[in-house]
Parts: C-alpha cells; sequence; structure tokens
C-alpha cells in the first residue's frame, strides 16, 4: 500500500505543478498582452513549438532509423542461419 499512496502523491504533486505552470504561463502571456507586446508572445510561443516539432521528429526519425537497422538484422539473421541449413539438407538429400 506504500507504494499505492506514494504514486497518488506523486500524481497529486505533478497535477498541481501543472496547474501551477499554467497559472504562471497565463500571467506572462496577460503581462506580454497588457504591455503591448503580444506579438512578441504569440511569436515566441510560435518558435517554442516549431522547436518541440523538430525535436519529436527529429526523435521519430531516429526511432524509425533503428527499428530499420534491427529488421535488416534480423533478416541477414534469418538467411545466415537458413540459406546454409537448406543447402545442407538438398545436398545431404542429394548424396
Amino acid at each position: 500500500m506504500a507504494n499505492f499512496e506514494k504514486q497518488r502523491a506523486d500524481a497529486l504533486h505533478a497535477a498541481l505543478s501543472k496547474k501551477q505552470t499554467q497559472e504562471q504561463m497565463r500571467a506572462v502571456k496577460d503581462l506580454f498582452v497588457i504591455s503591448g507586446n503580444g506579438d512578441l508572445y504569440n511569436e515566441h510561443m510560435a518558435q517554442i513549438a516549431d522547436e518541440t516539432r523538430f525535436r519529436e521528429l527529429k526523435l521519430a526519425r531516429r526511432k524509425k532509423k533503428w527499428k530499420d537497422v534491427r529488421q535488416i538484422g534480423f533478416v541477414l539473421l534469418v538467411c545466415a542461419v537458413v540459406v546454409p541449413l537448406a543447402i545442407g539438407l538438398i545436398l545431404s538429400q542429394l548424396g
């Protein structure tokens, strides 16, 4: 039960932290808008979104690359085992 209680406490802490961050971001946005710099805020948020998309795309490409490498390795391993066995079986049937 102690583990469950810790998980609940961690979840609550994460939720409260998220709420606090959202409130602080809203306050920052309000300050930019009130000071007449709403466009600057929007540009900055768009830049952050672009950087996030770029990082996610880069990560997806890396995952796909390693998936392809694993698949190629598996195919090569199967060929390295199956082909010699097939040749050996054919030769044993002929001889």
